[in-house]
């Protein structure tokens, strides 16, 4: 990412700053995708660059202390990295061939009940969101900030990826 882009996404997260106050205010999960720009790179592009709001939770938890905000990872079925998955996430969920609602069915036509398997960091991050709401409401609803810290502490390490993978079980147990 060249120094004219950084700037501007800095400089769009700053504009951000609103967002993360209420969000902070309102003990509010703020959870975005890491990026699916790393197929073909090597090392992986950091999520930092791939959109102004990863490079805000960064900067609004460094600056701010205000650590609700979370960045995920993609993995596999198999507990290992994606190749698309853009690294230095907060945390890892699956993101591979996962069933979602569709816009369209498959003959392109606007679907009502149509599903299918997708894969990606935006298919990742709800699939952490409903574990990061699930571990709240377990541990008794502490802060969004304290339920990352402990799903980020007591994340499975495979090695095969940088961000832990959520395990409710293991956060819960040593969390609770």
């Amino acid at each position: 990412i060249d120094a004219e882009t950084q700037k501007d996404i800095a400089t769009m997260a700053a504009q951000m700053s609103g967002v993360f106050r209420l969000a902070h205010e309102n003990d509010i999960f703020i959870v975005s995708s890491a990026g699916n720009d790393s197929e073909k790179l090597d090392p992986k592009m950091s999520a930092l660059w791939s959109s102004p709001l990863n490079f805000a939770i960064r900067a609004y938890c460094l600056r701010n202390g205000w650590c609700n905000g979370v960045i995920i990872e993609a993995h596999n079925p198999r507990d290992e990295s994606t190749k698309f998955s853009n690294g230095n996430g907060d945390l890892s969920c699956p993101g591979v061939r996962i069933v979602s609602t569709v816009a369209y069915d498959k003959n392109e036509l606007p679907s009502k009940h149509s599903y299918a398997e997708m894969t990606g960091t935006s298919m990742a991050a709800p699939f952490c969101a409903g574990g990061l709401v699930l571990l709240s409401r377990l541990l008794g609803d502490p802060s969004a900030a304290d339920v990352i810290k402990c799903a980020k502490n007591n994340g499975r390490r495979t090695g095969s990826f940088s961000a832990p993978a959520l395990d409710i079980e293991a956060a819960f147990n040593n969390c609770k």
